[in-house]
């Protein structure tokens, strides 16, 4: 084998190994946010931190803390806990356990973002 065959043969086995990496991170961190809507669904809490969700899926709070602020499916409430933490809760879930009247005063004194 010449020397550009080998070396068009190890740039396809790198492309294809960072491939495999890019699908392989992908994956992890669609497992990532499951467990995290997962956490945040069966919890007895409407609210809560990134954190204690953090803590109960074995990921890094900087992981988790942006899976839950670039998510469509989940809502931060405007004020934290008595902590100063940021809360957090499912919107399917906001919207099914709050009755109307709260979900319209929060809606209209910007409790929520």
């Amino acid at each position: 084998m010449c020397l550009t065959e080998r070396l068009v043969r190890e740039n396809r086995y790198y492309a294809y190994t960072r491939l495999l990496g890019i699908i392989d991170c992908s994956m992890k961190n669609k497992e990532l946010k499951e467990k995290i809507y997962q956490a945040l669904l069966m919890s007895k809490f409407k609210w809560r931190t990134a954190k204690g969700i953090s803590k109960e899926v074995n990921a890094s709070y900087e992981e988790v803390f942006k899976v839950l602020k670039n998510s469509d499916k989940v809502i931060q409430a405007k004020k934290s806990n008595s902590k100063g933490q940021a809360l957090f809760a499912l919107r399917d879930k906001y919207t099914s356990e709050s009755s109307f009247g709260t979900r319209l005063i929060n809606a209209l004194t910007n409790k929520i973002h």
